[in-house]
């Protein structure tokens, strides 16, 4: 399949260490394009704590990240597709969700106990049940969309206080949009 980057954790040397996940593969002779991490049945970020995928990737499956001690993730613009659950459980400090994803999905980072900060771009539409749910360190989210996504009534369960910037002049927008959610 050469949609799927396949990784195994043999692929890179030194427990700890960040990996740059390439969006080509030349297999025989023939260069593939890749276009989506994860979905397979091995958690194949275990022993690295960054992951770093290239343009070109345009999806993230389902439990990409799920129980990994993977800490940094850097998305690359081309990013467009994050399937529910797609980061999980994982021990991410802050997280920057490229311009072109304008869906978070249920469950995307929910139970990430290290998280501290979520930076939306400007093409957020909406933000699933769940997506945030047992962030217990979510102290900060930024949006550079004018447009309050939508949210569901779990979207940011069990949190404690989160400072919610957004763009200038639109606090009213959003206070107004998301007041029934219980932020101010």
């Amino acid at each position: 399949n050469n949609e799927v980057a396949l990784i195994r954790s043999s692929d890179y040397s030194e427990v700890g260490d960040p990996i740059t996940v390439a969006a080509t593969v030349e297999y025989e002779g023939v260069t593939y394009n890749v276009t989506t991490v994860g979905g397979g049945e091995e958690r194949v970020f275990d022993r690295t704590t960054g992951v770093i995928l290239s343009e070109g990737f345009t999806t993230i499956r389902s439990n990409a990240f799920n129980g990994t001690n993977v800490n940094m993730l850097s998305m690359p613009v081309t990013l467009t597709t994050l399937e529910d659950g797609a980061l999980r459980m994982a021990q991410f400090t802050s997280l920057e969700f490229p311009d072109k994803v304008e869906a978070i999905p249920a469950n995307c980072f929910r139970n990430n106990t290290q998280l501290t900060e979520v930076i939306f771009g400007f093409e957020v539409k909406s933000i699933g049940a769940n997506a945030a749910a047992v962030c217990n360190k979510l102290v900060t989210i930024k949006f550079k969309t004018s447009t309050p996504p939508t949210l569901d009534e779990t979207s940011f369960a069990n949190r404690g206080e989160i400072t919610v910037y957004v763009p200038t002049g639109r606090k009213e927008t959003y206070e107004t949009a998301w007041e029934a959610y219980g932020f101010k």
